[in-house]
């Protein structure tokens, strides 16, 4: 595949605001990772063309709705699992070039068993200092 110049263009008009970058982004095809300088990307489509281009696919109802594999060797079972959820408010930026930012309000853990006798009731928290509460959590699940 070789990179035109109105696709590139076309490409580094769709990622401009994704970066920090101020300047024309240089956007391999392949992998659709932006680069700042044209040069960079020239040394890059070399190692990342031997792989096809970046493709999108959607299931097909009835058919690709169930989620498989054939390597179940490499499956690790466990017996519980701890689903997590955070909270988060944006928090925006004083300065206005800057990304907002995520600032974390709570976070609700659930612990599943594999076993059905086993049934855990979720931990929610919601108040100052999240990050150190959740693990605090976590920690305390692990010594169960």
């Amino acid at each position: 595949m070789c990179i035109t110049t109105s696709s590139s263009a076309t490409l580094s008009r769709l990622v401009y605001g994704r970066t920090k970058h101020h300047g024309k982004a240089f956007v391999c095809e392949y992998c659709l990772h932006c680069f700042a300088c044209e040069h960079t990307l020239t040394a890059h489509i070399p190692n990342c063309s031997t792989h096809i281009p970046q493709t999108v696919t959607y299931p097909i109802a009835g058919k690709d709705a169930v989620l498989h594999y054939k390597t179940t060797q490499k499956e690790f079972p466990v017996p519980h699992v701890v689903y997590v959820d955070f909270e988060s408010f944006i928090e925006p930026s004083a300065d206005r070039d800057s990304v907002s930012e995520h600032v974390p309000s709570g976070f609700c853990c659930l612990k599943v068993s594999k076993f059905d006798d086993e049934i855990f009731e979720p931990y929610v928290y919601s108040g100052p200092d999240v990050m150190t509460k959740f693990y605090e959590q976590i920690y305390h699940e692990q010594d169960l």
